[in-house]
């Protein structure tokens, strides 16, 4: 029985992240009427030859299995990444279901606190991936997702059904004034250490994602003092790092970096926020 939820849960995920494609492709227009309207009511259609694509092409993994990652009309390959996105939502789905009973303490299906969570979680963590994938493919962070998460996250808090406004408040701050001091340190290190002005040695959207963390790391670790935060802070822009190079180190095995390349560091952030999240007070004792 309990195989059988998270199967269902799985499968929702990946029809989410399947929709989640569209909204990388579209967004990227920005957010003007004609894309919005698109995203609202216009179908999917294949990015190449612009047909539009049947109810058994938009199931998740099948569709791409049975057409053998190929268009069914213009013939031209479906890029791998939109079964990538569809398999990890799902898994963040069934992530997010296993971490709402982690919160409330059991999985009680009648529980409207345990559901409360579950749709808090699932909606945060199925854009962040998006986050992550636009990140990695056009190193960018798309300010309308970024956006989103925020105003979810405060509408949750207002609402009454997860988090503290006072500390989710200040951990926001606090996040953000300590990322933005390392955004401004390197921007000195770059222009002093290579010559380089008006180049980021770490980027701006990065701060924002840290604005973001601090809020939702805070929504859940409510138990800490305004000191306890910026140590807090401090702890996670260094795990952050860790996580970064190792990512670095990872991609340079299977693929070769030009210099002065960027590379992506919102992957390294939000795996930070989930492990320091999950591990709370306990991680200060394990660094």
């Amino acid at each position: 029985m309990e195989f059988l939820i998270l199967f269902f849960v799985f499968i929702l995920g990946a029809s989410f992240g399947s929709f989640g494609s569209v909204l990388i492709r579209r967004l990227r227009g920005g957010l003007s009427w004609d894309n919005f309207s698109s995203i609202i009511f216009g179908r999917s259609e294949c990015p190449q030859c612009r047909n539009k694509l049947d109810a058994l092409q938009l199931f998740p993994f099948l569709g791409w299995i049975f057409q053998r990652g190929k268009c069914k009309y213009c013939k031209n390959s479906i890029p791998i990444f939109y079964l990538f996105l569809e398999f990890f939502a799902g898994l963040i789905f069934v992530f997010s279901f296993l971490l709402a009973g982690f919160f409330v303490g059991g999985f009680d299906l009648v529980n409207t606190q345990f559901w409360g969570y579950f749709v808090f979680l699932a909606m945060i963590n199925w854009i962040l991936l998006l986050m992550i994938f636009e990140d990695l493919l056009f190193y960018h962070i798309n300010v309308f997702l970024w956006l989103f998460v925020v105003l979810w996250a405060v509408l949750w808090q207002f609402f009454g059904f997860v988090g503290d406004y006072f500390m989710a408040f200040w951990g926001g701050i606090i996040f953000f004034l300590v990322f933005y001091g390392v955004y401004w340190f390197g921007r000195f290190y770059v222009k002093y250490r290579f010559g380089l002005d008006g180049v980021e040695g770490f980027g701006e959207g990065d701060v924002m994602v840290a604005f973001l963390v601090g809020i939702l790391s805070f929504m859940v670790l409510n138990e800490f003092s305004v000191l306890g935060m910026i140590e807090f802070a401090f702890y996670y822009l260094i795990v952050s790092c860790l996580f970064g190079l190792i990512f670095y180190l990872g991609r340079g095995v299977f693929l070769s970096f030009k210099q002065g390349q960027s590379i992506p560091f919102l992957p390294a952030m939000i795996v930070a926020f989930w492990v320091m999240v999950l591990l709370g007070y306990d991680f200060l004792f394990f660094i």
